[in-house]
């Protein structure tokens, strides 16, 4: 299968791979009938537009890569069957004048969920609003974005499903200022944030509406900024207040944003905590952020 970014890209590499490990129910997720496991009972299938929150286990770690994207060159890749970190980001993300190279770890499924997919890819920013195109329907959420006007290329992470598509896509760039109000106005909307970015000056954001959404009141909206110390606490108040973090960006010169989306009136707590490892996941936990220091330290934030 291939996403609407991956199209920008000259080379492209795939993995499909065997799903198993945990899973959990999520609110944020429908459950259709066709497709069927081993044991003919109904896979789960999930709303991209919330990371796997409560549904995915990220604990069994399939592949660890890097995304390069320079002005001369781009790289693609894309795997089958799998879920997938954002792009990390922080105060060691590799850029220079000429390129950049974003790390990203892939995940085995939960073997009760239906097929989705992960890509990473990017291009020169010249053919970034090309490459957002908001006139279609689309299987494709971007649950990642980071814009880097130096060497100005940009990078993104994308989910991908073969069923249940029906996502809308909104590109949005504005002032900082007024970002706390489009997120409400979006939430209303029934729109998802799912991925921003600094973007010369001002943030891009990406929303998504979705057919098969099922919240009668649209969602509550919280944005939060935060030097990249203080965004694992920033991600645990927001969750404590029953927020799901569905957007983090940023780097270290701008600091972080992140955005809280929820249903309306939701105020349920949902764990969020950080780890450096894989190895002691639950079910239902995905990985919301994937965050490294100027020493090249990891940490990766997970919410249920």
């Amino acid at each position: 299968m291939t996403t609407r970014l991956s199209l920008i890209a000259p080379l492209s590499v795939a993995l499909t791979v065997s799903i198993y490990a945990c899973g959990d129910a999520s609110p944020s997720r429908i459950t259709t009938a066709p497709d069927t496991a081993t044991s003919g009972q109904p896979l789960r299938t999930f709303d991209l537009r919330f990371k796997g929150v409560g549904t995915l286990s990220d604990s069994i770690d399939l592949i660890h890569g890097n995304l390069f994207v320079g002005t001369r060159s781009a790289l693609t890749q894309w795997f089958g069957a799998a879920a997938g970190t954002p792009l990390q980001l922080g105060a060691n993300t590799v850029c220079n004048t000429a390129q950049c190279l974003w790390f990203f770890d892939g995940f085995a499924l939960p073997a009760d969920v239906a097929p989705v997919g992960v890509a990473y890819t990017g291009s020169i920013l010249a053919n970034l609003d090309a490459a957002l195109d908001t006139t279609a329907a689309t299987d494709t959420v971007i649950t990642s974005l980071d814009v880097r006007a130096s060497p100005g290329v940009f990078g993104v992470a994308e989910a991908f499903t073969p069923k249940d598509g029906g996502y809308h896509l909104a590109d949005h760039v504005l002032p900082l200022a007024n970002l706390s109000a489009a997120a409400a106005a979006e939430g209303l909307q029934k729109r998802v944030i799912t991925a921003i970015s600094f973007d010369s000056g001002q943030v891009r954001f990406l929303s998504y509406a979705w057919d098969h959404d099922t919240a009668a009141n649209g969602y509550d909206t919280q944005v939060v900024q935060a030097a990249q110390a203080d965004v694992p606490t920033a991600a645990q108040q927001l969750g404590a207040s029953g927020y799901v973090v569905t957007a983090v960006g940023g780097n270290e010169t701008d600091g972080f944003i992140l955005v809280g989306t929820r249903i309306h009136g939701d105020t349920t707590a949902r764990d969020v905590f950080t780890d450096p490892a894989f190895d002691s996941i639950g079910p239902g936990y995905a990985i919301i952020a994937d965050l490294v220091d100027d020493l090249n330290n990891v940490l990766f934030l997970y919410q249920r």
